[in-house]
């Protein structure tokens, strides 16, 4: 009996190394194309990495372009405010002048110059 079952595990272990030899070129072939699959990750892998920092090169300058709107808007603003403030204070003051004044001011051969500029 023991030799029967040494016979036995001897014929298992002989099928196994067999079917090891007949499947190791599959298993090289698989081998090889996880390789080449593995690669073209890694190339992917930095292709993107590449075109993230791109993409981030490319928001910093938005970012920094925005800012630079941003600040061009508020002095706009500001100035707007300041010119609205002027166009008050100039509305106010026409409201002061009597259309008598101004057909005299008209009537100077010369003018003071700031009469001439706001007759013009």
């Amino acid at each position: 009996m023991g030799l029967s079952i040494i016979g036995t595990a001897q014929e298992t272990v002989a099928v196994l190394q067999k079917t090891i030899t007949e499947q190791e070129p599959i298993l090289e072939e698989m081998d090889k194309e996880l390789t080449i699959k593995t690669q073209q990750l890694v190339v992917t892998l930095e292709e993107t990495e590449a075109k993230k920092a791109e993409v981030n090169e490319k928001t910093q300058i938005q970012e920094a372009e925005v800012a630079k709107l941003n600040e061009m808007k508020k002095q706009i603003e500001f100035e707007k405010r300041d010119c609205e403030k002027s166009k008050q204070e100039a509305l106010e003051l026409a409201e002061k002048f009597d259309p008598k004044d101004i057909k005299e001011f008209a009537g100077y051969n010369t003018p003071p110059v700031e009469v001439a500029n706001l007759c013009k």
